[in-house]
């Protein structure tokens, strides 16, 4: 097999420079399952070259999240963990990474 990283890494760059538009300075939150951490790394690595202050990782699980519909307490489905305020929000970017 190929070995995609030289694409994958232009790919990064490319995303991180015209598709986010990120600038110097700003943050960076990444949203990812299991199968987007290659490329998402690659991402976050990018985004620091170009002086991001701030890169996070937002991993999703397709079955952790089933277990919790599945198992989880009816109060579980109603709540969620408290988050960053609206000012941290919306001073940082967000991109989604679904997988490759």
């Amino acid at each position: 097999m190929k070995d995609l990283t030289p694409y994958l890494e232009k790919y990064a760059k490319l995303a991180v420079e015209v598709g986010i538009n990120l600038k110097e300075k700003e943050g960076l939150i990444i949203t990812t399952s299991t199968d987007g951490l290659p490329l998402s790394r690659l991402i976050a690595k990018e985004a620091y070259l170009s002086g991001a202050k701030h890169v996070e990782l937002v991993l999703n699980d397709d079955e952790f999240a089933l277990m919790r519909y599945q198992y989880g307490k009816i109060m579980s489905l109603r709540s969620t963990l408290p988050g960053r305020s609206q000012t941290q929000k919306t001073s940082m970017k967000t991109t989604i990474i679904t997988s490759l």
